[in-house]
């Protein structure tokens, strides 16, 4: 059993006590970056720490050597494409620069079904023992800050924490994405489920 200490926070006691660990961003963007303070922190603890990252990027152009399973990409500073923006070999490369294993593992944006298909691969392929989600908020707009709506959270800086457990027991839609092979599906199971609310307000966009 793991106990914590006041000293520790929760979250970190829990890592410590695996051995491999994969830290992957889970948003669609960047987020795998916001996980790296961690990560580097967990590998100067002794702990053997895998990158992942739910890519925006298109993966047509990759090499087939890079695919290690569907929608699973082992993205390395050598990777060929012909993206521009590619952020898991930006942090590949930067890991490489800095003597630090660089391997990041890229998952293809699809759906529920083949995406938890993909992170099965992979644990199985790196015998990890525990996945730490991170999902960030953006605060890239500040510049666009003064004079308007955009809602930025000095929290954003911020770490939070729960487990995986405790989101999907309080999720109301789960249910409608488990058998989702597409984001269009995912968009449409949510947009769906919104519909059969009751209109408490008039809808309004979150300014972001």
């Amino acid at each position: 059993m793991t106990t914590t200490s006041a000293l520790e926070p929760p979250l970190l006691t829990r890592l410590l006590a695996a051995e491999r660990i994969l830290v992957a961003g889970a948003g669609g963007g960047h987020d795998v970056y916001a996980g790296l303070p961690l990560a580097l922190a967990l590998r100067a603890a002794g702990r053997e720490v895998h990158l992942a990252n739910l890519s925006f990027t298109h993966h047509y152009g990759l090499d087939g050597t890079a695919w290690e399973a569907p929608h699973l990409a082992r993205i390395t500073p050598d990777t060929r494409s012909a993206e521009t923006g590619f952020p898991e070999r930006s942090l590949a490369r930067w890991l490489r620069a800095r003597q630090l294993p660089d391997t990041v593992w890229a998952f293809a944006s699809v759906g529920v079904k083949p995406l938890r298909a993909a992170y099965r691969t992979l644990v199985r392929r790196l015998g990890v023992d525990a996945i730490l989600l991170v999902d960030f908020g953006d605060a890239r707009f500040t510049e666009r800050t003064g004079d308007s709506a955009l809602f930025i959270n000095p929290l954003m800086t911020l770490y939070f924490g729960t487990t995986v457990e405790a989101l999907a027991a309080h999720h109301l839609y789960l249910d409608r994405l488990e058998g989702t092979t597409t984001t269009r599906e995912i968009a449409s199971a949510i947009a769906d489920f919104r519909e059969e609310l009751p209109r408490l307000r008039p809808a309004r966009a979150f300014p972001h």
